[in-house]
């Protein structure tokens, strides 16, 4: 199995599209069954901060998502790329208050 995880925000859609699009064209696919969602995790971290009386943003969009960690896009319409590093950026943050919490059952 490939080791290679796609990652983004709300990417279950554009895997769907990949697959389908790998399937007509009899390919194997070559990403690893793992994926990575901003908007999933982000949906996780901010409610467990929000339960620490800590600031989170009241929607879960790139845009507020980035904004939270004081990242912004450097324009107002759609680029993928650009929104490719943006979601990278917020991943690296989100990652990093993970490592930081202790969760006690």
């Amino acid at each position: 199995m490939n080791n290679v995880m796609i990652c983004g925000q709300s990417v279950i859609n554009d895997i769907n599209f990949l697959k389908e699009a790998y399937r007509l064209e009899k390919l194997k696919w070559p990403y690893s069954r793992t994926l990575v969602d901003l908007h999933t995790l982000s949906y996780f971290i901010f409610r467990v901060l929000k339960k620490n009386n800590q600031r989170v943003p009241d929607r879960l969009s790139l845009t507020a998502i980035a904004a939270h960690f004081g990242l912004e896009r450097e324009d107002d319409f759609h680029n993928a790329l650009e929104d490719s590093i943006l979601t990278a950026e917020c991943l690296k943050r989100i990652y990093a208050i993970g490592d930081k919490m202790q969760i006690s059952l």
